[in-house]
């Protein structure tokens, strides 16, 4: 019958289909990159999540907007309230710094509303602004008079972006500022979302003879991710091939597999939007 060599591949990863007096034998070897209220001391933190349910931040994708971040003094006072800024004390030009994890910036510092922003009698004059990775929150506060009411901070419209990094669990956390507020020390988290970024390196399993008119061999993954859709494709398409098969965190499998070609793997998060599709590399 002659000899029949095709090269399936996803990046620099061959696989080798050849004919010899009407059987084949498949060599192949894959690899590939691929809200709750926090009570804090003296104020009560509700943390910015996924406006979203279930989102996720695609690296290298479009940023995210998260909920609120809200910091209210806590209990209400029967006389005084001075969590924010401390007893008997006109403050002005007060900074939070709020920060992000390397490889994550902040792409919309969003707008702050202050309750009841009384100049006289608590917080007043606030601001947002971002640089990179910091958000800043600038306010006045006013507790000289001692009958100050219970202060609320919120801030809105928040945006991250992932910028590179692996799959993860992401806090965003207070670090630094001239601000005195009790119970929000620096590290203490006052926002939480995940990224996805399939950067993981797995190894195809299977191989071995099979002869024409055969049933093929399974094509399969040595490992996977939760929450990952795996996608096989021939010739960059998926015409043909087997359903997306989702991640375990173990061996996953495609199925008997028969035809020559250029076969490659892309992932995408199980989330809502989809992160993805990814056309994964290796070696």
């Amino acid at each position: 019958m002659g000899s029949l060599v095709a090269f399936l591949r996803t990046a620099n990863t061959i696989f080798n289909l050849k004919s010899t007096q009407g059987c084949f034998r498949l060599f192949f070897a894959l690899s590939f990159i691929f809200s709750a209220v926090i009570s804090s001391g003296q104020v009560v933190v509700t943390p910015a999540t996924p406006s979203v349910g279930g989102q996720v931040a695609c690296v290298g994708g479009a940023s995210m907007i998260l909920s609120p971040i809200v910091i209210r003094e806590n209990p209400p006072p029967t006389s005084n309230n001075e969590d924010i800024g401390g007893s008997g004390v006109l403050l002005t030009n007060q900074t939070i710094f709020f920060e992000v994890p390397a490889g994550f910036v902040f792409t919309n510092a969003g707008t702050v509303s202050l309750s009841p922003n009384d100049a006289s009698n608590g917080v007043s004059n606030g601001s947002v602004s971002f640089s990179g990775a910091v958000l800043t929150l600038t306010y006045d506060v006013n507790n000289s008079t001692g009958t100050d009411a219970t202060d609320v901070i919120t801030i809105s419209g928040i945006q991250v972006q992932a910028v590179s990094g692996p799959t993860q669990s992401i806090h965003i956390t207070r670090q630094g500022g001239t601000g005195t507020v009790v119970g929000l020390a620096d590290g203490t988290v006052v926002g939480s979302f995940s990224s996805f970024n399939p950067v993981l390196t797995y190894n195809v399993t299977g191989g071995g003879t099979y002869c024409s008119g055969g049933a093929g061999l399974v094509v399969g993954l040595s490992n996977s991710d939760a929450g990952v859709s795996y996608q096989l494709l021939l010739g960059g398409s998926s015409a043909g091939m087997p359903a997306p098969v989702a991640g375990t965190g173990s061996a996953i499998s495609f199925g008997l597999q028969t035809g020559a070609g250029t076969y490659s793997v892309q992932a995408s998060s199980i989330s809502s939007p989809v992160c993805g599709p990814t056309l994964l590399t290796g070696t």
